[in-house]
């Protein structure tokens, strides 16, 4: 405890987005007025917000929730989480979902959570999966079991910049589930949803095992 108190006061602690010193944590209170959370009426396909005629086709997913929109500050905390070695916003970002999750009837049950894998080579290069620390630190916030079943098969090229049908083009068959879903329900998670074609592959695999629901939960989700 003293340590950490010297630590602090030699090395105060900044904010990830502004550079501000704050007292604790990762980001300051003027920047997290920044963001925009997401609350209902939702699309249960897409986690948007539910318009009158809502263009979205019926999915693999049950329910999908996201805490916040994936728009300017958010972009550059979940690349910070991502791409700048900062696994340790994993235990910030799960308690934020798990509160989402916790406040919604949708997830009365739930029998596992499940992270959307990344490709083995992505993932010695990053060091870890964000999506797997989302899963887990969700997981303990609510007390339910993690693994994971879903694999990553084929590395497959960047999303970025596709349309949404090169997308779904660019995911189809990605995954494959290890053992027996038989009767689950599961709770998948992702860092980010722009199309969701990616966490829309991973339901349907998982539903061709056996789970009888797939809901999704992401940190944010594409305006």
């Amino acid at each position: 405890m003293l340590l950490r108190s010297l630590i602090d006061f030699l090395f105060p602690p900044h904010c990830l987005l502004c550079e501000d010193e704050i007292e604790s944590g990762f980001i300051c209170e003027d920047c997290l007025e920044e963001f925009v959370e997401i609350g209902p009426p939702l699309c249960p396909n897409c986690g948007r917000p539910k318009k009158k005629q809502c263009g979205c086709r019926d999915t693999h997913l049950d329910w999908i929730r996201g805490w916040v929109y994936y728009q300017p500050p958010v972009d550059r905390l979940i690349q910070e989480f991502k791409y700048h070695n900062k696994p340790s916003l994993a235990k910030f970002l799960g308690r934020k979902m798990a509160a989402v999750i916790r406040g919604d009837p949708h997830y009365h049950r739930i029998d596992l959570v499940v992270p959307i894998p990344l490709h083995p080579r992505r993932r010695w290069e990053r060091g870890y999966n964000q999506s797997e620390l989302l899963a887990r630190a969700v997981g303990k916030e609510l007390g339910l079991l993690v693994d994971n079943p879903l694999i990553r098969v084929r590395d497959n090229p960047s999303q970025t910049g596709l349309t949404e049908t090169e997308r779904k083009k660019n995911v189809a068959g990605i995954f494959e589930v290890k053992g027996g879903m038989s009767g689950k329900v599961i709770l998948l998670v992702d860092d980010v949803m722009t199309t969701g074609a990616t966490i829309e592959e991973g339901a349907r695999v998982l539903k061709e095992a056996g789970a009888l629901a797939v809901l999704g939960a992401v940190v944010a989700i594409a305006p």
